[in-house]
Parts: C-alpha cells; sequence; structure tokens
C-alpha cells in the first residue's frame, strides 16, 4: 500500500497488542455520543459500536453512524505481503484477486466479482504488507447480499477456481506490476521511494510483488496460503454505517453463523502477531542514495522510521510527521540571502502508517541545473536545521493551552477563534480530532485498530494516547531517539 498525503492528525489505526482470551462487549457507551455542528444548524447525531469475538476466533464489529443510506462491510484478514515465502512475493495480493474470481454457486455460475458488480457494490479490495481487505460499500436495502457474498467467499474462498483460471490472473497481475515498473522511469511513486530506502527490509519490498516472482507462484501455493490464512480466526468482520446496530448484528450472525463456532466446544483465540522490527539505523556518514534518468527537475526525498501501529505511539508519529513538514518548508523554501533559494518552493509530506513500523517521509523539487554536489551541500545544510525545529515544534505543543475547548465550542454553536493563535489550534485539533474520526473512520481501519489494539473506544484512547504523549517526560524521550537527522535516509532523484 502507498503512501497517502494526510491531514495534521489524519485518521490512523493505533496500537497495544490485545489481550489473550475472549471478549464481548455491548455498545461502547464512550464512543455512543452526540456530535455536534456549528455549521448549518445540524442537529445531533450518534455514533454507537459493537465489539465481539466468537469461539472460531473472527472477530465482528458493528458501528452506526449517520450516513447516506450506505453502509460498508469489509472482512480483514490478519495476512499480508510480509508473510509470504522468499522468493513468492506477491503470493498474498495473489490470492485475494483469486477469491475475486472464485464461482460460490458452481462452475457455470457466476464469479464473486460478477455477483458484487450486480448487487451495485463499490468494492473494496486492497492487500497490504499486513492485511488482506475485501468487500464493499452499497444502498442498506440490499446489505443481506453482500453479507451472504462474504459468507459464501469466507466458506470457501477459491471456490470452482481452475488452473487456467488461477493463470489468468496471475498474467493480469504480473503485467500490471510491469507497466508499473516501466512508469518509475517517468514519475518515481512513493512506494518505490520507500522500496529504495529499506532494501532488505520486510516493509521494504513491494507488497505487490515483481514480475519474476509472481510467475514463480503455482495455483498449489495460493490453495495452501488461502487454506492457512483465510480462516475464521485470522478475521476481524467490520459493518458501518447507515443501517441500525442490531438489524446489522443479527443479519451478519445468522449468515456467518456456520464460521462463528457458536454451537462447537472448542474456542479459538483470534490470530494475534509480532510485526516486523524496526530496521537497523543507517551507518553513521551512509551515502545518499542516488538515482539518474528522471525526467525534469531534480529530487531530494527524505525518509525517517518510528515504531508503528502496534506501538501504542500514534500520537508521538504524529508529532513526528509535523516536525518533518515544518522542517522541510524552513529548510528548503527560497531564501534571498541564503544558497537554499535555489531550490524550488514545492514540497510535501507523506504518512504510511503498518503494523510494525510508520515511514514518514518528504520530499522537495530542486531547481533544474541542480548537480548532485549543490544537492549534498543543501542536504547538509538542512539536517542541522532539524533538532531545532524539532524543538520549537515541542515547545509549542508543551505549551500552556487558554480558553474553552474545542468541543465546549462545537457544542455551543462556536467556530475556532483565531484569537487563541496556532498554539491552542493545534491542541485543540488534536483534541477533536478522536471525536471526528470516530464518525469517520473507514471499516478497514477500524479493523486494523481492533487487532492492534482489542478495543472500539477510539475516544477516550485518543484521549489517553494525548494526554500520555504531550508530556516533556514522553515526547522528547521519543523524538531523541527516533527523529535525529543520522536516522534520515537521502534519495536524490537526477534527471
Amino acid at each position: 500500500m502507498g503512501w497517502a498525503l494526510l491531514p495534521w492528525l489524519a485518521v490512523q489505526g493505533c496500537a497495544t497488542t490485545p489481550p489473550p482470551g475472549f471478549v464481548t462487549t455491548g455498545i461502547s457507551a464512550h464512543d455512543a455520543l452526540p456530535f455536534s455542528h456549528h455549521a448549518r444548524g445540524a442537529q445531533a447525531q450518534t455514533t454507537k459500536v459493537s465489539n465481539e469475538v466468537f469461539p472460531s476466533g473472527m472477530r465482528l464489529v458493528v458501528r452506526e453512524a449517520p450516513g447516506p443510506g450506505k453502509v460498508t462491510l469489509v472482512v480483514s484478514y490478519r495476512v499480508g505481503a510480509t508473510d509470504e515465502p522468499e522468493g513468492k512475493e506477491g503470493l498474498a495480493a495473489l490470492a485475494a484477486n483469486l477469491t475475486r474470481q472464485a464461482r460460490p454457486g458452481g462452475a457455470r455460475n457466476p464469479t464473486v466479482d460478477e455477483l458484487l458488480e450486480a448487487s451495485g457494490v463499490t468494492l473494496h479490495h486492497l492487500t497490504t504488507h499486513d492485511s488482506t481487505e475485501l468487500g464493499g460499500t452499497l444502498g442498506t436495502a440490499r446489505f443481506s447480499e453482500l453479507v451472504a457474498l462474504e459468507a459464501q467467499r469466507m466458506s470457501d474462498p477459491l471456490a470452482n477456481i481452475t488452473e487456467e483460471d488461477f493463470r489468468q490472473v496471475r498474467a493480469r497481475q504480473a503485467d500490471a506490476v510491469w507497466v508499473g515498473n516501466a512508469n518509475q522511469d517517468k514519475k518515481p511513486s512513493v512506494r518505490w521511494i520507500q522500496e529504495k530506502l529499506l532494501v532488505g527490509h520486510a516493509y521494504g519490498h513491494p507488497a505487490e510483488g515483481t514480475p519474476e516472482s509472481i510467475n514463480h507462484i503455482t495455483l498449489e501455493d495460493v490453495r495452501a496460503f488461502v487454506k492457512a490464512n483465510y480462516t475464521p480466526a485470522h478475521a476481524v468482520v467490520v459493518v458501518s454505517g447507515s443501517i441500525p446496530l442490531e438489524e446489522a448484528k443479527s443479519e451478519v450472525m445468522k449468515t456467518f453463523s456456520g464460521l462463528m463456532g457458536v454451537d462447537s466446544d472448542v474456542k479459538t483465540p483470534p490470530v494475534t502477531r509480532t510485526p516486523p522490527s524496526a530496521p537497523r539505523d543507517p551507518p553513521d556518514g551512509a551515502p545518499m542514495v542516488v538515482v539518474r534518468g528522471f525526467d525534469k527537475v531534480p529530487q531530494l526525498h527524505f525518509l525517517v522510521t518510528v515504531p508503528g501501529r502496534y506501538s501504542d505511539q500514534y500520537i508521538e508519529g504524529q508529532v513526528a510527521m509535523r516536525i518533518m513538514s515544518r522542517w522541510i518548508g524552513k529548510s528548503f523554501m527560497p531564501k534571498p540571502t541564503k544558497p537554499l533559494a535555489r531550490t524550488s518552493i514545492k514540497y510535501k509530506t507523506l504518512y504510511n502508517e503498518m503494523d510494525g513500523l510508520t515511514v514518514i517521509g518528504c520530499n522537495v523539487s530542486l531547481k533544474e541545473g541542480t548537480g548532485e554536489a549543490e544537492a549534498r551541500e543543501l542536504v547538509a545544510a538542512a539536517l542541522e536545521e532539524l533538532d531545532a525545529v524539532a524543538e520549537t515544534v515541542v515547545k509549542e505543543l508543551l505549551a500552556g493551552d487558554h480558553g474553552p475547548s474545542y468541543g465546549f465550542k462545537m457544542e455551543h454553536g462556536l467556530g475556532p477563534s483565531i484569537r487563541h493563535g496556532p498554539t491552542s489550534l493545534r491542541r485543540h485539533a488534536m483534541n477533536t480530532d478522536p471525536h471526528w474520526l470516530v464518525r469517520s473512520l473507514p471499516a478497514a481501519e477500524i479493523a486494523r485498530q481492533v487487532r492492534a489494539t482489542g478495543r472500539v473506544d477510539v475516544i477516550r484512547h485518543r484521549e489517553e494516547q494525548l494526554t500520555r504523549a504531550l508530556t516533556h517526560d514522553v515526547l522528547k524521550p521519543y523524538l531523541h531517539q527516533h527523529l535525529r537527522a543520522e536516522r534520515v535516509r537521502t534519495l536524490l532523484l537526477l534527471p
């Protein structure tokens, strides 16, 4: 999965290892809160969430939230590209693609994709380094059709798949990867940057594989992979949308009943994992990676790794992203009195959170004609400013806040007040983010968060993280360990 451009404190999962055993909870009272909007006089609305674990190890999260008559169902399996055997990279994506060609009604019947399309489903199919997500979104009136199809797919993921089906899907995936790789000669992707700077790490190889590795995969490889990993214990089933909670829950429990193990004396715990460890820090004086042959202007890419979703350090990671954004803007904006004026003002910050690792990247486009020697000088000068920028941002975040809280102002129809200044607004944004995300959190992110934390009380969890993180005793040691100039990896792309 590639990086996504995210706003300051955008929605992402976070993390501690879920406790062992079986937990069944009803509606989360802390998440069943009213959300008032001052814009256009909207009425207060309520989000309800339930979270259950069944004897088969399957987890079900149902989230009722206001919306335009749509509902999303995602089946998220705890298996991804980091679980593939060496030399078979792309196996997880190929397995997911093949499930779309399964024919649950018989060899001559429509495929899963055809059935979903006939039901008006907007597909959600994604394979990442950590998970495989299958499902989609459709109108609430046809929800039972989507539930039935996904229950069939879990029961027999490769139903009536033939060798010919396999060869066609494998060829399409290999061709798509080949085309994607060819396009790197024109415009390198952020995923490609990550792979170049994390060579040899589990998160450094492409989740979709390479044409060579894909062509080494056999149908027997896929069948064995699916049998081992597409199990109820690997799955978190998430329903999210404007459908009554009890109605959605009843439909899923009725249709998935054979997969929940409710009549079995054997209890299977949900599958957990130890995520890949962080990569080793680059050795002192590690050379900047230089790649030639790209069109237009030279580009500098910077990458730093911090702990991922399972670390329970989401807020700290967001602070690190903010620092990187401030740093690249400060270091590379044109300055009439400094050599850095040779750079353009085009820059961006990127963020990719995975189970074991969060990658924060930023890049800046240099002026045409900038050579390697000058680029190295720019990098050295910029890195000298990173610690000072981090110190400034930390002081701002730890500064005292004044005035009413964001929640109070929203409840009373008041917008953010300019008089509180940028520091207070940043703190208010960090405090209100949990209240916003509980209504807008994507179903796939709910699954990732439940798997990492075992919790659906998003607001309480974010508030706990925020309270803990924004102290000198936590934030400063974190940044000293993870956001040092010598940990920044650099890639220069030259025409």
